[in-house]
């Protein structure tokens, strides 16, 4: 029993050595990949490592020579050779530095490029983007992103600096072993108490970066209030409301929040130095008190005590916490980040190349939803629920219902970006989830509420619905002004060559109808080269009543014989469809043409009826009930 009380803190210790000692040899993997200026770098530190030691025992024969011509009178010639064997020695490691400094850098940004790939990979890799609203998976894409100068979360700095420390480790051994052949007890002494030293600091640094690591929600909080209080995006209420002092207090709010557990952290450590301060100041009296009272004595001479002095000071530098500490520690949390995001994403093996969909197919797909539920995680009401749903091929098919009855989750379950809990969704009789995710997304567009808005010209956002056709302008510009009747791009200062982003030089912004009207042709240029099926969600939100009543015909009956989901609140919008579902509970509660719903008299009646006052007054909505 006594024996295993013994032996369990060991097994302990040495587990943790293990563990430790993995973790480095990771640290070190990214570099094989460039092995020529991975050997040029071992070079310069296996040159920058032997020099000290070299110069102190250069050091010592300097001062017996420069002795002996002090106490003799000798020739001050005899101290050429050692003067000069020193100044090389000087100048070498300066060189030696310099080259292994560049080299770092050079492999540090290699490395952290690597790096950024991979997770823009793994982020990417997954079907859907539920992984996209973890937020533990946000803190550790956060983790593992946060790289590159600037930045204190650097896998390529962790790696060059597991390098640096481990010669500078060999070093300090080296010169032990110099020290140790005049006074081995205190080579080995010094050496065993300024190890001892770097790995209780190294604890303490691993605890700080720990509490740093957790704290990452806490950090993208203040990026957040970072960007409200000076950002270009919530400019314009910040100001129109008065809340530039308030989102500034509420900015330095959370960024105190989030540093208070880092400085209490820092305060425990700090109090806690004294025993290292206390072998820091007994290892430095040793180091020179016992060879000074050895030449003191005639056991050693002056050149030996200044050899022992120099490899004693080389020996003493190993305690010191220099910037790789640093690296390595904060690098290792980027690192496990990143390990954690692979064994987290799913991998769906190699990327299937997709050529152009055919655009000469005979019909869309039929689409079919059978008994499917889904619901948020962390939520126990299912958003749909049961929900049976038959998308024919060349159907223009309208979605409407209430504020969160599904309709937006429905086009994500459609698109493969969410997958249902119960049930499934299939493609001319193929279970989606057995389709490649690329391939399927090749056969249709969307235009979500929050479409993209890219720094490029008006032609170019355009064809971003098909990028395998970003160099057919022609349809583009085409697309754009038969959307917007002629308005657009003629309108532009540049016309389609118009880059869209006012914060370039001749750029220029649109107003959100204007880019509604972009989002849209970006779909109808899709349309045009192979999609098939055309789901667009509230497209006439940001549009004008003459605009919104011209969108039937300049947009759906212009992709006639595509499968069209179409989602509005606008009633207006959806009446000429084909066929019209409401959503209500998770389910379909009425399907039906106009005309059937509104003889129905059920919800979509009451709806269009409500509607219809607010834009024509309750005598002119009986005149439009009846007339549809």
């Amino acid at each position: 029993m006594k024996w295993a009380m013994v032996l369990e803190p060991m097994r302990r210790w040495a587990g943790q050595r293990a563990s430790l000692g993995r973790e480095r040899m990771e640290l070190l993997q990214p570099l094989r990949t460039y092995r020529l200026m991975s050997a040029g770098l071992l070079v310069t530190h296996l040159l920058t490592a032997a020099l000290p030691t070299a110069s102190a025992v250069t050091i010592g024969w300097l001062t017996t020579r420069l002795a002996g011509v002090v106490r003799t009178d000798a020739d001050a010639g005899t101290m050429t050779a050692p003067l000069l064997c020193v100044i090389l020695l000087m100048l070498s490691e300066e060189l030696m530095v310099a080259c292994r400094d560049v080299l770092q850098r050079v492999l540090a940004r290699h490395v952290d490029g690597r790096a950024r790939e991979r997770i823009r990979s793994l982020v990417t890799q997954p079907r859907g983007i539920v992984h996209m609203e973890n937020a533990e998976y946000l803190d550790d894409v956060s983790r593992a992103s946060a790289i590159g100068p600037g930045t204190f979360r650097s896998p390529g700095r962790a790696a060059v600096g597991q390098v640096l420390l481990t010669f500078r480790v060999l070093s300090a051994c080296a010169a032990a072993v110099l020290l140790g052949i005049h006074f081995p007890l205190l080579a080995a002494g010094l050496l065993a108490a300024s190890l001892l030293m770097r790995s209780v600091i190294r604890r303490q640094w691993m605890y700080l970066a720990s509490v740093m690591s957790t704290g990452e929600r806490g950090a993208r909080r203040v990026r957040y209030w970072t960007d409200v209080a000076g950002g270009r995006e919530a400019a314009k209420e910040v100001r129109l409301f008065g809340l530039a002092e308030w989102s500034v207090r509420r900015r330095t709010r959370e960024a105190l929040d989030a540093a208070d557990a880092l400085w209490q952290s820092r305060a425990q450590v700090l109090g806690r130095q004294w025993w290292t301060i206390g072998i820091a100041l007994g290892s430095a009296a040793a180091s020179l008190l016992i060879p000074g009272i050895a030449f003191r004595r005639g056991e050693i001479s002056v050149g030996e005590l200044m050899t022992c002095l120099t490899a004693a000071g080389v020996v003493f530098q190993i305690s010191f916490m220099g910037m790789e500490a640093y690296d390595i520690e904060y690098g290792l949390d980027s690192v496990k980040a990143l390990r954690r995001l692979e064994a987290q994403t799913e991998s769906n093996g190699a990327a299937v190349a997709v050529d152009a969909p055919d655009s000469s197919r005979a019909t869309p797909a039929e689409i079919v939803l059978e008994k499917v539920t889904f619901r948020y995680t962390g939520s126990d009401r299912p958003v749909l629920n049961n929900l049976d749903l038959r998308i024919h091929p060349g159907e223009v098919l309208a979605v409407v219902g209430h504020s969160g009855a599904g309709k937006t989750t429905l086009i994500k379950l459609l698109t493969g970006l969410y997958e249902p809990g119960d049930g499934r969704i299939t493609v001319d009789g193929t279970d989606l989830s057995d389709i490649d995710a690329e391939a399927w997304r090749s056969r249709l567009t969307v235009v979500f509420q929050d479409f993209n808005r890219y720094p490029l010209s008006a032609a170019q956002n355009v064809a971003m619905g098909a990028p395998e056709a970003l160099h057919d302008t022609t349809r583009a510009v085409r697309a754009l002004a038969q959307i917007s009747g002629g308005t657009l791009p003629a309108s532009l200062p540049s016309g389609a060559d118009t880059v869209l982003w006012s914060e370039q030089t001749g750029g220029v912004d649109l107003s959100g109808g204007q880019w509604q009207q972009v989002a849209v042709a970006r779909a109808m240029f899709a349309a045009w080269h192979g999609r098939e099926l055309i789901i667009l969600d509230e497209p006439t939100a940001h549009l004008d009543v003459e605009t919104e009543s011209d969108f039937y015909q300049r947009v759906v009956a212009e992709v006639r014989g595509r499968s069209v989901v179409l989602i509005s609140h606008r009633m207006s919008t959806v009446r000429h469809a084909d066929r019209i579902v409401l959503l209500d509970g998770g389910r379909v509660a009425e399907s039906g043409s106009h005309s059937e719903l509104m003889a129905a008299g059920g919800e979509y009646a009451r709806l269009f009826r409500l509607q219809a006052e607010r834009f024509n007054g309750p005598d002119a909505s009986v005149a439009e009930v009846r007339s549809a």
